[in-house]
Parts: C-alpha cells; sequence; structure tokens
C-alpha cells in the first residue's frame, strides 16, 4: 500500500504545479487556483494519510479505505459532470441569443 501513497501524493503534486502554471497562463483567476490547490494538498494528505478518514468509513459502514475512496470520487466527479453540463446548457442558450441578435443585424 506505501507504493500507492506515494504515487497519489506525486499525483497529487503534479496536479498541484499544472494548476499553479495554468493560473500563470491565465487559464482562471485566484479564486479558482486557492479552490483547485485545496482540492490538491486535500489529496495528497488523504493519499499519505488514509487513516485520517477512518472516523468517517466507520459513520458510513464502510469497511476498506479504497471503497471509501472510490465511493467518495465518485460522487466527486458526479457533481462536476452536473455542474459541467449546466454550464454548457447556459452556454449553449446565451450562443443561441447571442446568435439570434447578430442575426436580426444582419437582416
Amino acid at each position: 500500500m506505501f507504493i500507492l501513497q506515494i504515487i497519489g501524493m506525486l499525483f497529487g503534486a503534479i496536479m498541484c504545479y499544472f494548476t499553479f502554471l495554468n493560473y500563470k497562463r491565465n487559464e482562471y483567476q485566484k479564486t479558482g487556483l486557492i479552490m483547485w490547490t485545496l482540492i490538491w494538498i486535500g489529496f495528497i494528505i488523504l493519499a499519505g494519510f488514509p487513516t485520517m478518514v477512518y472516523g468517517i468509513m466507520e459513520f458510513f459502514q464502510v469497511e476498506r479505505t479504497m471503497d471509501f475512496y472510490v465511493l467518495v470520487g465518485f460522487f466527486t466527479f458526479s457533481i462536476i459532470i452536473f455542474q459541467n453540463y449546466l454550464r454548457t446548457k447556459k452556454n449553449e442558450k446565451r450562443l443561441t441569443t447571442l446568435t439570434t441578435k447578430i442575426a436580426q443585424k444582419i437582416e
């Protein structure tokens, strides 16, 4: 299990670096940098010290740490997909409105 912890911590550190790199390229604002950096630091901590979640696992009656991480990952992934869907629909609506306005000006 020690190897998986090291791999997880390295992954988190690399993602922290990419987060900072994309911030420097003006891909997103400072709030995005802070949010994603905190997420990756939390990931590094949980990968390095999986015993920190034993209390939560006990409460939800999950036996293995990996099962807990998979469940949390699935829920997190589902939330991110839903948020992405909502933003895509919102942008689609904006684009349709903008296209209609431009088309009306041309006529």
